[in-house]
């Protein structure tokens, strides 16, 4: 039984789990871009934006955008409203 309760554990996300990039990066997914306009609108390489998929996936045992978008906002790190998407984004332009 113990070991049940460390499966569940492990496979919980927690919201705040994503570090501001990371929900960054997302909100942009959400709002279709494309992995090099997210790019340019980061100042990052492409490369660097797949590393921060890579990560989200992971920690959201998904492995599409789509599946990553769906959870962040089922788990309330992304808000289901595109227009609050929106201001979202227009809110993290200054992020690190």
């Amino acid at each position: 039984m113990a070991a049940n309760r460390n499966v569940s554990a492990a496979n919980s996300v927690k919201p705040g789990y994503l570090t501001l990039r990371q929900r960054q990066v997302l909100t942009l997914v959400a709002l279709e871009y494309t992995t090099e306009d997210i790019a340019m609108l980061i100042d990052r390489e492409p490369k660097t934006v797949e590393s921060h998929l890579a990560s989200i996936y992971q920690r959201f045992h998904v492995h599409s955008r789509v599946g990553a978008v769906v959870k962040a906002m089922s788990l309330g790190e992304l808000p289901s409203d595109s227009d609050k998407l929106l201001e979202l984004a227009k809110l993290n332009e200054g992020a690190p």
